[in-house]
């Protein structure tokens, strides 16, 4: 959730992908390559699965036609980021797998 409070909107998608996983890596010791291939799928992810479900939910708003993140609702955001600190907390990685 960090990742998307740094971004100006609106934003392309490659560059959100490219925000999440370089929050995802920033601690981690991965290659180049990996950190590429771990990209290009977390942007496919993105777009069929996440950002649609964050638009329908209100806290963004994502234009599939031209995949560009239009819009954040930094209230909305706050407010799942608080409930899924919350979840990984009293549940640990297990939400991170699924």
């Amino acid at each position: 959730m960090d990742a998307g409070r740094t971004l100006d909107a609106p934003v392309p998608l490659p560059r959100v992908a490219d925000a999440v996983a370089a929050s995802l890596f920033a601690q981690s010791e991965t290659t180049t390559a990996e950190t590429a291939m771990v990209t290009s799928r977390l942007e496919l992810q993105l777009h069929h699965r996440h950002l649609p479900k964050l638009d329908a939910a209100g806290v963004l708003t994502y234009r599939t036609d031209d995949n560009v993140l239009a819009e954040l609702d930094d209230d909305a955001l706050s407010q799942l980021a608080t409930a899924s600190d919350a979840l990984t907390g009293s549940r640990g990685d297990t939400l991170l797998a699924e």
